[in-house]
């Protein structure tokens, strides 16, 4: 097996199965690699680990995506092609449809060939049919947004958003050069970012994690493998004077003092993040910390159980929070920089900016979005300022010196039981959950107990 993705000492260090979070990662046959402590099996797709909690299973469930994609590309296909049989198309209608056509056809044959190069082929999985399914064809508008629409081959007036979404972070940075550090971009996307500021500050490593496997395959195809990909930009909606679709070549990015040796992609869920605890010098979350999927002071949690002591964290994106997360949790960037604080983290510096966002080429119409960018050091041995910083931050732990009732339920008593000074609400609430009736939130039920 090539073993490209585990062939730095600094990338092996920071890695840990996700599933046991005790066990390194050893290189093994049929392109996977094998946790040394419990065995589970992770996917390595191509030269990229896949690191999940459920190990290799993550492989049927991209099958799965890419057979629904690959279905509901037919079907839109379909109706392209029995619209240009109509008898009553001019012949400047019957190009344009021609055009969305083969557009259309050639993206979704990209990523399948992408995926089928990587050891995944689609397939049909009754036993996740009727589960929502992850739209890997949904993304292109980021692919083109980092690797082509600043191209200097562009026809098109050239986008800044790039070099933009650098100059915001490397504004907040206080010295020259990340040497000796690593760093970690949690929601890597299609790599851009990362790319930029390892060009940039040239830290020992680079690590680009994202969920999403087929924006990762496309940075790691320019990055690291030295490829040209070729992706179609399409606009369904008409816009005077500018053309329906675009053939984009996307180039491997310049890399004279060959730094992709320092760069790696990781596809894996950030919440359940196979990574060592205070591994990194700097973690960065651009366009991440209001889609992340949770509560965003988890997220902060999560930053600092990755970043070593002085570490910084810097955070770049707007709060434009998913519809589905909880009205209580859409925090202000007041309330998150007390929170944050609270962490034991010391905020440095802070800017606000109105910018534009994914502003295509081929579209007038133009999206612009409040951008909160800071940057903040953490403290592990900083006390919390105020003592009853557990109650709000469910990483923290529970001091054992809580005030706990006498003569209390039996649950209760169970939850003050596992009070030792070391677990949190968070790790309580996991112990619990398992025993109670379905249904019940034992978080809450943690809190009602612990903060009566």
């Amino acid at each position: 097996m090539k073993k490209i993705g585990l062939a730095s000492s600094a990338l092996a260090e920071v890695l840990l199965c996700p599933s046991c979070r005790n066990g390194g990662l050893v290189p093994a046959a049929n392109q996977s690699i094998v946790c040394s402590a419990c065995g589970m099996e992770h996917l390595f797709m191509g030269n990229m680990p896949c690191l999940y909690t459920d190990g290799i299973a993550q492989k049927s469930i991209w099958r799965h995506n890419i057979a629904m994609m690959t279905w509901g590309g037919q079907q839109y296909i379909h109706t392209l092609k029995m619209a240009l049989k109509r008898k009553d198309l001019r012949p400047l209608t019957s190009k344009r449809l021609q055009t969305l056509h083969t557009a259309y056809h050639h993206n979704q044959q990209t990523i399948i060939d992408l995926f089928a190069k990587a050891g995944i082929a689609g397939e049909i999985r009754e036993d996740l049919a009727g589960q929502p399914f992850f739209d890997v064809g949904g993304y292109f508008s980021f692919i083109a947004r980092d690797w082509a629409w600043d191209s200097p081959h562009s026809p098109f007036e050239r986008s800044s958003e790039n070099a933009d979404h650098l100059e915001r972070v490397l504004r907040l940075v206080n010295y020259e050069t990340w040497a000796g550090k690593r760093v970690l971009v949690l929601g890597a996307g299609a790599g851009r970012l990362s790319w930029d500021l390892l060009c940039a500050l040239q830290p020992d490593l680079m690590l680009a994690l994202d969920n999403n496997p087929l924006l990762l395959m496309v940075a790691d195809r320019l990055i690291k493998h030295r490829k040209k990909l070729v992706i179609a930009e399409t606009n369904e909606y008409p816009q005077i004077g500018k053309t329906p679709t675009h053939f984009w070549e996307l180039q491997p990015p310049a890399d004279d003092a060959n730094m992709a040796e320092r760069w790696f992609a990781v596809c894996a869920n950030a919440w359940d993040a196979p990574l060592q605890a205070q591994s990194f010098d700097v973690v960065i979350t651009p366009w991440f910390l209001d889609v992340n999927g949770g509560d965003p002071r988890l997220l902060i949690g999560l930053v600092r159980h990755l970043l070593k002591a002085g570490g910084t964290w810097i955070n770049t994106g707007p709060l434009l929070f998913t519809a589905g997360l909880p009205a209580q949790h859409k925090y202000s960037a007041e309330e998150l920089s007390d929170f944050i604080q609270l962490a034991g983290f010391d905020m440095l510096a802070q800017q606000v900016e109105e910018v534009e966002h994914l502003a295509a080429p081929l579209m007038v119409r133009r999206r612009r979005e409040q951008v909160w960018t800071f940057a903040a050091a953490v403290d592990h041995n900083k006390g919390a300022a105020d003592p009853r910083a557990w109650l709000y931050l469910h990483f923290i732990p529970v001091p054992e010196s809580v005030l706990l009732q006498k003569n209390a339920h039996p649950i209760a008593e169970i939850i003050y039981s596992l009070v030792d000074g070391q677990r949190s609400v968070g790790d309580i609430a996991i112990i619990l959950a398992p025993h109670l009736p379905e249904g019940q939130d034992a978080t809450l039920l943690v809190l009602d107990c612990l903060a009566a």
